[in-house]
């Protein structure tokens, strides 16, 4: 049997030697944990998309309804500015929450 094939039993450490100092020097392992940390924004960032994405939806429904609906304007004006009918009277609670 000869030594000369390119699979020899001498060759398989430098083989496994020059593998890892390519694995290493092309830094597989610093690549692979940035793409870990990408997908990890890409996934919160998704859900700031979808939050917001529910915020738009719900203020374009709000201000669909103050379009065409007179009594939602009036009832939002009142809330937000604790306006009053003629004859109505307002209690305000100090320290109380605001709707």
């Amino acid at each position: 049997m000869s030594n000369s094939g390119w699979f020899s039993p001498l060759k398989l450490p430098l083989l496994l030697l020059a593998a890892a100092a390519l694995f290493f020097a092309l830094d597989v392992p610093g690549d692979f944990l940035r793409w870990q940390e990408r997908r990890r924004q890409a996934r919160e960032l998704e859900q700031i998309n979808a939050r917001l994405a529910e915020e738009i939806r719900q203020r374009r429904e709000r201000l669909r309804r103050l379009q065409t609906s007179a009594a939602e304007r009036e009832r939002i004006i009142r809330q937000e500015q604790l306006r009053a009918r003629p004859g109505e009277i307002i209690y305000t609670v100090p320290g109380a929450p605001k709707r």
